[in-house]
């Protein structure tokens, strides 16, 4: 009988120091910046804002609730309008054609970088259309 006592005190030793490590774990996890599922979401809708009309839609919904969802898409609304001036820019031969063919990769490159970016949680403002999107408040 003494040796059941003994098993059981040395199991309990097991038990609580796998317990210890796992609270470790978890502490380790949140000290190295782990993102949170709520800055996961947050990432993900400011990514989804520079799909031109979701910025719109993204800045209204979340316009009051997450600054961070908002900074992108008033980029993304930046772009969506730079989008519609090449549109039409199209329609004039040549110089027309140059400029917008040359503007949408632009624009498409732009909007991949603002994706990365705020996919990643950062606050990237994009060379020339940070500075516009400062402006925009409705």
């Amino acid at each position: 009988m003494a040796t059941t006592v003994e098993e059981n005190k040395t199991a309990e030793k097991v038990v609580n120091e796998a317990t210890k490590d796992a609270k470790q774990s978890v502490e380790t996890v949140k000290a190295e910046g782990k993102k949170t599922s709520k800055n996961e979401d947050s990432n993900i809708l400011a990514m989804l804002s520079y799909l031109w009309i979701l910025s719109v839609v993204f800045y209204i919904i979340k316009k009051d609730e997450d600054d961070f969802v908002v900074f992108h898409a008033r980029q993304g609304m930046v772009l969506l309008g730079a989008s519609i001036v090449l549109f039409f820019l199209g329609f004039i031969p040549l110089l027309g054609w140059l400029v917008g063919f040359f503007g949408w990769i632009a624009i498409i490159v732009l909007s991949i970088i603002g994706m990365i970016k705020a996919y990643q949680g950062e606050r990237y403002n994009i060379p020339g259309v940070g500075d516009l999107a400062k402006k925009i408040n409705f």
